[in-house]
């Protein structure tokens, strides 16, 4: 129902800023300061000053105590409405471009939960004395880009940075900023195979941003940041009017202030990454590197009980890898995917030909229905295993799905042979 509060510290106004109500301001414990509807309360040109914010926000309150229903509703019709614009072009996008996403409601309840938490931090963050409202939106442009596709965090995280930018009454500029922040981490990050990765992510953003946030500043002719903000500069609130040589100072220490926070976010997201994949039950190639260790124990049993099926994998891993990066799939998924598609076979080691030794075929002394059950079991005890040691689904889809739907042929053959000896014999 009421406008954000749109100035800041530090902020340079184009032109004059006139009152638009009429307000009063306690200038101490009885003194108060009347200021008339017209009359100019900061001079354009000169950055704001503290008693400049002081004056602005007290007259802001007024206009929005004094704005009648019918202000507030259009304001607030015309707020809904570019929200729900954003919504219709990022679930368009969703829908012609990663439809999977629609039919897996945990999957987009999450990523609504992180839109949700990140434009809640970005204002919690946002004041004068941090100034950090980047750093939420370049942890969620991170995570998307881990969790799917780069097209896709660069939709969505241009869509939270115009929410926030909505939220905090900011304007095109600051919009601006906060879209090079953004934008320069999840260009940058692909496949994280290494824990500094996303901090080197992180410092090729900052990059991108400091360069960014002074081509910004030069053209707005504004400075943004948080280390021009009084009480964090030696001269107080005379540093604020200081002449051309002291704002060439905030313009660069205002863009090393963003790029400090993207570095900061690449910092962070390091310590979020294990937390992020099992939020979004995705893994990156650390975690893959993490599961494919022949020190895993499920391994090691599968090498001690059925060693046959244990060097079955590592081929069978081998070869699908090199087939992954050929055809451009994950190379690495598919490879430990393998180590750990038939685990079932442990159960039962000697009822499978890679694990048969001097005892023999168990199958000759059981039918061949029993036998297709018996080999069909190790996919259900497969299963079972993997969840029993916390494999992520990705990989216990490997388990499920590498028998596929098909017969186990060469036991239907068996059964046939068998019917057709007995219907010769009878």
């Amino acid at each position: 129902w009421s406008r954000p509060f749109p100035y800041r510290s530090g902020h340079i106004p184009p032109r004059d800023i006139v009152a638009r109500s009429a307000f009063s301001l306690k200038t101490g414990a009885e003194a108060e300061e009347s200021f008339e509807a017209g009359k100019t309360i900061a001079i354009g040109g000169k950055p704001l000053t503290p008693r400049d914010l002081q004056v602005l926000y007290a007259e802001h309150q007024a206009h929005n105590a004094n704005s009648g229903w019918l202000e507030k509703l259009l304001y607030s019709l015309a707020q809904i409405g570019a929200y729900l614009a954003l919504f219709g072009l990022c679930g368009s996008y969703i829908y012609f471009h990663d439809g999977l996403l629609l039919s897996d409601s945990r999957r987009l309840a999450r990523l609504v939960g992180a839109v949700v938490v990140t434009v809640t931090a970005a204002v919690l963050v946002s004041r004068d004395a941090w100034r950090a409202e980047c750093i939420p939106l370049v942890l969620f442009g991170m995570t998307l880009a881990i969790v799917s596709r780069r097209e896709l965090a660069f939709v969505l995280s241009l869509a939270v940075a115009l929410v926030i930018a909505l939220s905090l009454g900011h304007g095109l500029y600051e919009l601006m900023v906060l879209t090079a922040s953004v934008s320069g981490p999840i260009i940058m990050l692909n496949r994280v195979r290494s824990r500094t990765k996303l901090i080197y992510v992180g410092m090729y953003g900052a990059v991108i941003t400091f360069v960014a946030v002074l081509g910004v500043g030069l053209l707005a002719d504004q400075t943004f940041g948080a280390m021009h903000v009084v009480g964090l500069t030696p001269a107080g609130a005379e540093d604020l009017l200081a002449p051309v040589s002291g704002y060439a100072m905030k313009l660069i220490s205002g863009a090393a202030w963003h790029a400090a926070c993207v570095i900061l976010a690449g910092f962070i997201m390091t310590g979020l990454l294990p937390f992020t994949e099992r939020l979004f039950d995705v893994q990156t190639d650390i975690s893959l590197l993490e599961l494919g260790d022949a020190a895993h124990p499920l391994l090691q049993e599968l090498a001690q009980r059925a060693p046959g099926t244990y060097n079955h994998s590592i081929n069978v891993a081998a070869l699908s890898e090199a087939a992954a990066d050929r055809i451009g799939a994950n190379g690495l998924l598919v490879r430990v995917g393998a180590y750990f598609h038939d685990i079932g076979k442990m159960l039962k080691p000697a009822y499978f030909v890679e694990n048969q030794g001097r005892d023999g075929n168990q199958h000759e002394s059981l039918l061949p229905a029993m036998s297709t059950l018996v080999i069909i079991a190790h996919v259900k005890d497969g299963v079972d295993l993997g969840r029993q040691y916390h494999l992520p689904q990705s990989i216990i889809a490997f388990i499920e799905q590498h028998h596929g739907t098909t017969l186990v042929e060469y036991f239907y053959r068996q059964a046939e042979r068998q019917v057709a000896e007995a219907a010769q014999g009878g």
